[in-house]
C-alpha cells in the first residue's frame, strides 16, 4: 500500500515540467549562494590563540568537584575558564 502511494506521489510530481526544473535547479541555486555567503565569512576568520569562557554556578552545584578537571581538558586545547560571581562583570580583550 505504502509503495502504491509513494508511486503515485512521484508520478504526480513529476509530471509537471517546472516542478522538475525546480527540484533540480533550486538545490543548486541555494548551493552556490551559501557558498559565496561562507566564503567570505571564512575569509574574514581570525585565529585565536586563546579562548576566554566565563562560567557561574552555585556553590553546591554537582559542576562545582568537576570544574578543576573541566579547566584542565580546556587548557589543553586553549580555552581558559574564569568564574564570575553574582553582580561582577569580567572584560576581556
Amino acid at each position: 500500500m505504502i509503495r502504491y502511494l509513494i508511486k503515485n506521489n512521484f508520478k504526480l510530481m513529476l509530471r509537471n515540467k517546472w516542478a522538475i526544473a525546480v527540484l533540480i535547479l533550486g538545490p543548486l541555486l541555494i548551493t552556490g549562494i551559501l557558498a559565496s555567503a561562507f566564503n567570505e565569512l571564512l575569509k574574514s576568520y581570525e585565529d585565536v590563540e586563546t579562548f576566554s569562557v566565563g562560567y557561574s554556578f552555585a556553590d553546591e552545584s554537582t559542576f562545582s568537584e568537576y570544574m578543576p578537571v573541566i579547566k584542565v581538558s580546556g587548557e589543553e586545547v586553549g580555552i581558559s575558564f574564569c568564574r564570575i560571581r553574582r553582580g561582577e562583570s569580567r572584560e576581556h580583550s
